[in-house]
């Protein structure tokens, strides 16, 4: 174990008796302002900003076009007071990519997206959304005032009067093939 600094993040300790412990513990605190839910400004821009705000991270691509960016490619980089400092890099971290609007994961082999914004049938999912299932049969009867289950996973709920819920052919020419088909009795 180190007493200069933590093992995993590399985040400095505070020296017994040691002069200035701001200077130290601000610098670790400007470390985990970057990691702690870390979002990046990109991983594909070559150049920061012209005027990058206190705070900003970029995730530093490879042959970036900015001089100061030169030697710390494929590291994070946090902008404050005027300067660079890298940040450090654990297996496992979570970064999300504002301009891609995704959430990137640092494994073995480098960054691998988590759920893409666009990514299909990961979004508003339904289950049993085509109504596939109906493993209590095709038509369920509910008594007035209760509540059952139809089409596994959906709830019926019989207001004032009983009602029934069937199985019924979407007649959708693509998507789901089956529908849930709500009847209400008289009252």
């Amino acid at each position: 174990m180190s007493d200069s600094s933590t093992p995993r993040l590399g985040l400095p300790y505070l020296a017994a008796s040691q002069a200035q412990k701001q200077v130290t513990l601000n610098a670790a605190m400007a470390s985990l302002d970057g990691l702690v839910q870390t979002a990046v400004e990109s991983r594909t821009q070559t150049a920061p900003q012209s005027s990058p705000l206190d705070g900003q991270i970029w995730l530093v691509p490879p042959q970036p076009t900015d001089t100061d960016w030169n030697a710390l490619v494929g590291q994070l980089v946090r902008y404050e007071g005027g300067s660079w400092s890298s940040l450090p890099l654990v297996e496992g971290m979570l970064v999300y990519v504002k301009d891609e609007k995704v959430l990137a994961l640092l494994g073995a082999g480098g960054w691998m997206e988590l759920f893409p914004e666009k990514s299909p049938g990961l979004r508003n999912r339904l289950i049993n959304g085509g109504f596939d299932i109906w493993q209590r049969g095709p038509s369920m009867a509910c008594a007035a005032d209760q509540t059952t289950f139809s089409a596994d996973r959906w709830q019926v709920w019989s207001a004032g009067a009983p009602s029934t819920a069937s199985l019924q052919p979407s007649g959708l020419p693509g998507g789901p093939r089956s529908a849930l088909s709500l009847a209400a009795g008289a009252r």
